[in-house]
């Protein structure tokens, strides 16, 4: 499977199956949106993402509130995710 060029969003991404997703798809050339309400784990796993010469973006959301969905899914504002509601972070990271 190639994914050059793709971006994946992997929700529970910081541990488990859903880290070893996001692992996997990275592996195969995607850049990682690591979704998950842990942090520390998000970014834990976002710098073995780019470990694998692959972008990763650790943004931490509870996929079980609507709300938080739709702003992981909505529309970029600007060039870069800056914006932060109560439901929805993108976790600061550096590189």
């Amino acid at each position: 499977m190639e994914l050059e060029g793709q971006v994946a969003l992997v929700t529970g991404a910081a541990q488990g199956i859903g880290e070893a997703i996001a692992l996997a798809l990275a592996s195969a050339g995607a850049d990682v949106v690591i979704n998950d309400v842990n942090e520390e784990r998000a970014k834990a796993t976002a710098v073995r993402v780019r470990e694998l010469g692959r972008r990763a973006l650790p943004w931490v959301a509870d996929v079980s509130r609507g709300d938080a969905v739709a702003a992981m899914m909505g529309p970029p504002s600007g060039t870069s995710v800056t914006s932060t509601s109560s439901s929805t972070t993108p976790a600061s990271a550096s590189g």
